[in-house]
């Protein structure tokens, strides 16, 4: 890494060894004292590690930190590329005129596609000014499962319906998995049960 300005660093995910592979990025861009360092983590990354979620990409953003490295933390959202193809080991995605995912009906789910990803890192290369020393959490878009349906239905020309899986189901097939998604239908719960109704805003105008 020698001569070279900055350092884009994202690791394949699932990974057993995704901290290892993190941390030596980290530690080869240390060595060779790159002026611009992004990483790409995830959404929420200190609360997911806190109710046994994703930990590896919070333990990371904490390294980073740790090392001193003149640092940008994007943290993006769902990436609509696995709505179509979803994981290996998480029951889901779109098939047989469904779209099946456990998060809850009526929460909004921060979407982003890949190259949306890297068009902020360039961002963040190209403008250090605003963007150094910064943890950015980014999406491209914000809809509901059934909103989601309907995108892929108006896209595909095919119907496609929203189908909620228990997350019963998929706490047996990806415990880790089934805690971030009960954190998001939780948070999103807290939310909606702390907004006011839209009557009560109308009478609390008037």
């Amino acid at each position: 890494m020698q001569g070279v300005y900055g350092v884009f660093s994202i690791q394949a995910a699932p990974a057993d060894d995704e901290a290892r592979q993190g941390k030596n990025v980290a530690d080869a861009a240390s060595a060779a004292g790159i002026q611009h360092f992004v990483y790409t983590s995830v959404q929420s990354a200190e609360d997911l590690a806190r109710v046994g979620g994703d930990a590896t990409k919070w333990e990371l953003e904490q390294y980073i930190h740790a090392l001193g490295l003149p640092a940008t933390i994007l943290r993006p959202c769902f990436f609509m590329e696995t709505l179509i193809a979803p994981r290996s080991d998480v029951p889901g995605g779109t098939s047989g005129g469904t779209f099946a995912i456990a998060i809850e009906p009526d929460v909004t789910m921060g979407l982003i596609a890949a190259d949306d990803i890297g068009a902020f890192a360039a961002l963040a290369f190209e403008h250090p000014e605003e963007y150094l020393g910064k943890t950015i959490e980014i999406a491209g878009d914000a809809l509901t499962p059934p909103q989601i349906a309907a995108a892929i239905s108006r896209v595909t020309g095919h119907s496609i319906q929203y189908v909620q899986i228990p997350i019963e189901t998929l706490r047996q097939q990806n415990a880790e998995i089934a805690r971030s998604i009960d954190f998001l239908n939780q948070m999103q719960r807290r939310v909606i049960q702390s907004s006011p109704s839209h009557l009560d805003a109308h009478f609390s105008r008037s």
